[in-house]
């Protein structure tokens, strides 16, 4: 893209010469006129502001790719965020997962601790009406 951007300014300042230069000269001794002062004058303005546009057109070709590169940048400090902040839902989600198996263990553990209570509550009873 910077390449592409450069190669259209460099284009546009070597068309914007060669259009000065082909202006300004002539092969043909019969068409071309002597310069006045004044023509001179006209002639160096117009060179000048056409050096100018060239010069704003790859300022503005520079401005743009900063504006890209800086766009393309943030994007990237984006996905590496939210990257990140994944990683951490999914670090979060295995903790959840394994609080959530600790207290199944832990509510298996006091359901058979429970049956093991009443069985013996059972058998003290039938050790009371056999004694």
């Amino acid at each position: 893209m910077k390449k592409l951007i450069f190669g259209a300014a460099i284009a546009l300042s070597a068309l914007a010469a060669s259009s000065a230069h082909a202006q300004t000269t002539t092969n043909d001794p019969a068409v071309a006129a002597p310069q006045t002062p004044q023509s001179t004058q006209a002639t160096y303005d117009q060179q000048h502001q056409q050096r100018r546009m060239a010069d704003q057109s790859v300022s503005d070709s520079k401005r743009a790719m900063r504006e890209q590169e800086n766009q393309t940048r943030d994007l990237k400090n984006q996905l590496k965020a939210q990257r990140e902040q994944t990683k951490q839902q999914k670090e979060q989600l295995k903790m959840q997962r394994e609080q959530a198996k600790d207290a199944h263990r832990q509510e298996d553990a006091a359901r058979e601790q429970m049956k093991a209570q009443r069985h013996a509550e059972k058998e003290a009873r039938k050790a009371q009406k056999a004694g």
